[in-house]
């Protein structure tokens, strides 16, 4: 367990450093100073963790090695399978950062604006792309992917007991999901179309995202949350120290800024238990410091001329919202319930889950309902851990209402596949991020772009190339369906 936090706290701090050759910044602190904080933590999360005595054989990791590569294949990464709608915009951000010169701004609107997003996931598949060409980029995200999503499942399985309970707990965490199919079928009654083909879409602009549909659309965001939720899980029941788990929230900020926010209420209950206990050490202290001071230059990038992001209340009538928590969050609630009455500290991460379930859905953050799906990726991992020591703890009626439950909900994830093996597969892109994206209102681009002149000075680039607004009419060569309800 050790040498897998310590590689995921590795590649973490990886792309903290490559942002600095991405916004232009070649200097001594981006070369010198950054790298030694960046080891610096990657050592003291290894150090600190050194009493984690589990170790994970060799079987499980090759599971989950096959389980995570399955995934990512079906959600389009390979350009094996259909990939969703997301891709469009995806593909183009990490052609641009292949074909371009780091950095680079584009003109499409008149100043020169830079890219302005979570581009974690794209850097060393980027620097790739830029070496071997549009396969080897994507290859290399698939591989990226798959290792990362490898460590977190394995790592998950410490948390069972033997292999029946961590193949069952393995498979309720693929298969979570809300009662989407339900929400859906009652959509179809009440206005008389056919079941779309992606189901979550029955209580927009509300999403508690199933799992399947988190890896296949959005794996940046998820990976993030589900790091973050691993932590605390392992902090909980496996006794890992709490300076390794609050430096791994802050490192996972430029994959996923929203994902991140998910796990803070995770860490102030961790921090909180944990001063009571007086279990707080400096080196707990200490550890998330300086990964906080390592991701400066991240929060300011992401952060840079972000005032037409905003924040607001959701516009939502109280029917939809109610039905919506009647469906997602109740049932597997109740489940996770039987099973925290066991442990105190279940107890506290069940209310901390609930809470966020029942708040979550009344911000907006940005033009769409990114907030609400993004930052309850964690909770709803840490809620499928707990509904999956209930199905292998309860009995008689409980066990049938939970697995009833769970597959129901499975349906919502068996349709994304359904989906990615019918649809074609995606193909390469041939534009920028500009025109892949397509007609939309200017205001929705501007979450993803940073005037250059906004830039805060640190992270400012001295030149940058201009990139013109030149692109074909058609961005693929091939056909790419827009599943209903997407």
């Amino acid at each position: 367990m050790r040498w897998l936090l310590t590689a995921l706290a590795a590649w973490l701090a990886v792309d903290v450093l490559l942002l600095w050759p991405f916004v232009g910044r070649t200097d001594a602190v981006a070369w010198g100073v950054w790298p030694l904080l960046a080891g610096g933590l990657v050592w003291g999360v290894g150090w600190t963790a050194r009493g984690m005595s589990d170790r994970v054989g060799v079987r499980t990791i090759a599971v989950c090695a096959a389980v995570a590569l399955a995934l990512l294949l079906l959600g389009g990464e390979g350009r094996m399978f259909h990939a969703n709608l997301d891709w469009r915009v995806r593909d183009a951000v990490l052609r641009d950062m292949a074909i371009h010169p780091w950095s680079y701004a584009y003109t499409a609107r008149g100043l020169p604006e830079m890219l302005r997003a979570p581009l974690g996931m794209y850097l060393l598949p980027a620097l790739a792309m830029k070496a071997g060409g549009q396969a080897v980029g994507d290859w290399a995200l698939l591989a990226q992917n798959a290792l990362l999503l490898t460590i977190v499942l394995a790592l998950g399985a410490t948390l069972f007991d033997g292999a029946r309970r961590r193949a069952t707990a393995l498979a309720v965490f693929i298969a979570f999901s809300g009662l989407d199919v339900v929400g859906a079928w009652l959509a179809t009654l009440q206005t008389g179309a056919p079941l779309a083909d992606h189901l979550e879409s029955w209580a927009s602009p509300l999403q508690f995202s199933s799992h399947v549909t988190q890896i296949f659309w959005v794996p940046q965001h998820a990976l993030a949350g589900w790091i973050g939720a691993i932590g605390f899980a392992l902090w909980r029941d496996r006794g890992l120290p709490l300076g390794p788990f609050l430096a791994l929230v802050p490192l996972t900020v430029l994959w996923s800024p929203l994902g991140a926010i998910g796990v803070l209420p995770f860490a102030a209950v961790a921090g909180a238990i944990a001063l009571a206990r007086g279990q707080v050490r400096i080196v707990d202290a200490a550890l998330p410091a300086l990964a906080c001071v390592l991701m400066i230059p991240a929060l300011l990038y992401l952060s840079a001329d972000a005032a037409a992001v905003g924040a607001k209340a959701a516009p939502l009538s109280a029917n939809v919202y109610l039905a919506f928590e009647a469906l997602e969050a109740a049932p597997l609630l109740l489940i996770a319930f039987w099973a925290a009455r066991r442990r105190n500290l279940g107890r506290a991460t069940l209310a901390a889950i609930a809470a966020m379930l029942l708040l979550l859905p009344l911000g907006q953050v940005g033009f769409a309902s990114d907030f609400v799906m993004r930052a309850s990726i964690a909770p709803l991992a840490l809620l499928a851990l707990m509904v999956a020591d209930a199905v292998a703890t309860v009995r008689g009626g409980r066990l049938a209402i939970a697995l009833a439950v769970l597959g129901l909900g499975a349906v919502t994830g068996a349709h994304e596949v359904r989906r990615a093996i019918l649809f074609p597969r995606s193909p390469p892109p041939l534009c920028s991020f500009f025109s892949a994206w397509g007609p939309g209102p200017a205001s929705q681009k501007s979450t993803y772009l940073a005037a250059v002149a906004r830039l805060p000075a640190p992270i400012r680039p001295d030149r940058v190339a201009l990139v013109p607004p030149r692109d074909p009419e058609r961005c693929w060569n091939g056909r790419w369906p827009v599943p209903t309800g997407a």
